[in-house]
């Protein structure tokens, strides 16, 4: 259709300039018709002037004069004065007004380009495509200027199928997927002036405004899926799904997303609430709900003011608490807990919820608990730390150097001050100083013994590491048992030579009892005979060995047994460890028959005795 468009204006320009050369080729005033071949019936090609009522036009015929296929130039007034018509089968196919306004099958074109139906605003402009009236069943596109979007005329329609005549004044286009009416929930509405767009409604309320829903499981309103392939790899997102019992309740989700077969959490920029009226999560930033400090938090039944200043933490009639995490500009974490105070919301500043931070961890990975600021200490926990485990401590050699043993410990423990002690907890309440009495040293008195095991924080105060003492402790006792040990031996020296001073005396004076015997009778001096002491031989002669019975009291501290011939001479001496019933076997083999005398001493003194008769053995 174009390039046959472009030869016909083409062949026209060439007609016409022929015609206006006069002197050479033809003269076209002439009111009878010139044709380019001889007159007769079957010419190709007419260009004539029209006399009577059309006089001045000026058409080129393709055939037979007024045959049905041409062009024309009307030069007087009324019609398309002054244009440029074209003609298939006797009919007006095409118009070119005056004013450079194109009409196809549209003898007065509205717009620059103009295609089907003339009754259309004229007020467009650009274009306009279509076939009947508009708003009728029928289709249409047309086009018109930004300042006739602001004249509040259609810049832009695009009706398909059966349209009705509702009315469209605040729509600039709809496009209808049915033959429903402009209500169906296949329709594509763009709202005027605020350039929203509408799936499912005529009335957006949103850039994009989705509406529909499934109520089955599996069900979507607004979904983008990626086909398979790459890195979208079966990628899904929907404003509103329906996941059945994977989400509780009643199975809704209100966004849901997923990546391949796994459910994904989205990324999202800028503040995100779940939850309406009472609030169950919130994750807010500077562009959203900054704090005036500058973080971005997670909220527990907790939010804060878009304007800043105050939070909210939601009651339910029975508790109201909440807890909240967030970052600093600093690069900080802190984690703060507020405890309930009844069933309605409550309020807290800024300043208040900074109050209630519980943990802090430090840009540098300190971590404080109880208190936002941790020292130098990687943990440090402001008030009591208990634990049902075992703390361990690093201390493998290959850690150490400069290893060398602990000196003069027993020194520095002996000076060690130890102290019973109650905290401050009035004058100090930041530190939450447990009650009750304890039992430590002063860090002041310590550090002059033992400095190395004082620490001074920035604030001015001393710490104790009570760790540092227990090596000290264990080499002081080392020492201690070294010098006890040594004390120990010299007295078990002194001692024993006390036993043997005491077990000669103890010979020397059964020697001065022998000495009493009556040499002539045989027998032997008395003793200071004790009832609960016995002393008796079996066999008694005997040629070589007898065994001496006795019994000791448990009283006794020590029992000696003496063996000694008529003269007082010890011929066999034996100290006695076993109280009670006992016995001893004597060998006298060595000795010459005889009468022999066994006594026993006890704490000293002579307590029994008894002969011993020695017989030769044949």
């Amino acid at each position: 259709m174009k390039n046959l468009f472009f030869k016909l204006i083409t062949l026209a320009i060439v007609l016409l300039a022929m015609a206006q050369n006069a002197s050479a080729q033809w003269d076209l005033s002439n009111p009878t018709n010139v044709f380019l071949l001889p007159a007769h019936a079957t010419k190709k090609v007419t260009v004539g002037n029209v006399a009577g009522t059309n006089n001045g036009t000026l058409d080129l015929n393709f055939g037979a004069t007024n045959s049905g296929e041409g062009i024309g130039s009307k030069r007087t007034a009324g019609g398309n004065q002054w244009g440029l018509d074209f003609y298939t089968a006797g009919a007006n196919r095409m118009s070119i007004t005056n004013a450079g306004k194109v009409g196809i099958s549209n003898t007065a074109p509205p717009a620059l380009l103009s295609v089907g139906s003339t009754a259309v605003n004229s007020s467009f402009n650009f274009y306009q495509f279509g076939y009947g009236a508009a708003k009728t069943n029928t289709s249409l596109i047309r086009a018109g200027t930004l300042a006739q979007s602001n004249e509040s005329v259609q810049p832009f329609s695009f009706y398909v199928a059966a349209m009705g005549a509702a009315a469209d004044a605040n729509r600039v286009g709809v496009l209808q997927t049915g033959v429903e009416g402009l209500n169906n929930s296949g329709n594509i509405a763009l709202q005027a002036y605020g350039g929203k767009v509408g799936v499912g409604t005529l009335a957006p309320a949103a850039t994009l405004h989705v509406n529909g829903n499934s109520g089955s499981v599996g069900g979507r309103n607004f979904t983008v899926r990626y086909s398979p392939g790459g890195g979208l790899l079966n990628t899904e997102f929907s404003a509103l799904a329906h996941l059945g019992t994977t989400v509780g309740g009643n199975g809704w989700a209100a966004l849901y997303a997923k990546s391949g077969s796994a459910e994904a959490a989205g990324y999202f920029d800028g503040k995100v609430v779940v939850g309406t009226g009472p609030m169950k999560l919130g994750l807010g930033d500077a562009s959203g709900q900054a704090l005036a400090w500058g973080t971005s938090y997670l909220g527990f039944n907790a939010v804060r003011s878009k304007t800043g200043g105050t939070w909210t933490f939601y009651g339910n009639s029975a508790d109201n608490g909440g807890n909240v995490i967030w970052g600093d500009v600093g690069g900080s974490i802190r984690f703060a807990t507020v405890g309930r105070t009844g069933g309605s919301d409550q309020t807290l500043t800024d300043a208040t919820l900074l109050s209630q931070t519980k943990m802090f961890i430090r840009t540098d990975g300190n971590v404080g608990i109880g208190t936002t600021n941790p020292g130098n200490y990687k943990l440090y926990v402001n008030g009591d730390a208990y634990t049902t485990g075992t703390k361990w401590f690093t201390s493998d050699k290959r850690f150490k150097q400069n290893i060398a043993p602990v000196q003069n410990a027993l020194e520095k423990v002996l000076e060690l001050k130890g102290k019973t002690y109650r905290y401050n907890r009035k004058k100090f309440p930041e530190f939450n100083f447990s009650e009750g009495t304890h039992y430590g040293f002063l860090a002041q008195e310590l550090r002059e013994v033992v400095p190395e095991a004082v620490r001074e924080d920035a604030a001015g105060y001393l710490a104790v590491n009570y760790d540092m003492l227990i090596p000290l402790l264990a080499e002081g006792m080392k020492e201690l048992k070294s010098e006890k040990d040594v004390e120990i031996t010299a007295l078990k020296t002194r001692l024993a030579e006390k036993d043997r001073q005491i077990s000669a005396l103890e010979m020397r004076m059964a020697k001065l009892e022998a000495l009493l015997i009556d040499n002539r009778s045989g027998e032997v001096a008395p003793v200071k005979a004790q009832p609960s002491v016995t002393l008796t031989s079996r066999p008694n002669p005997f040629s070589e060995v007898t065994t001496v019975d006795f019994n000791l009291p448990e009283t006794v501290k020590t029992a000696t047994l003496l063996v000694t011939d008529l003269q007082g001479k010890v011929l066999h001496q034996q100290i006695l460890e076993t109280r009670g019933q006992g016995n001893i076997q004597v060998n006298l083999s060595s000795f010459v028959s005889g009468t022999y005398i066994c006594t026993m001493f006890t704490d000293g003194i002579p307590t029994a005795n008894t002969k011993l008769i020695l017989q030769a053995k044949y």
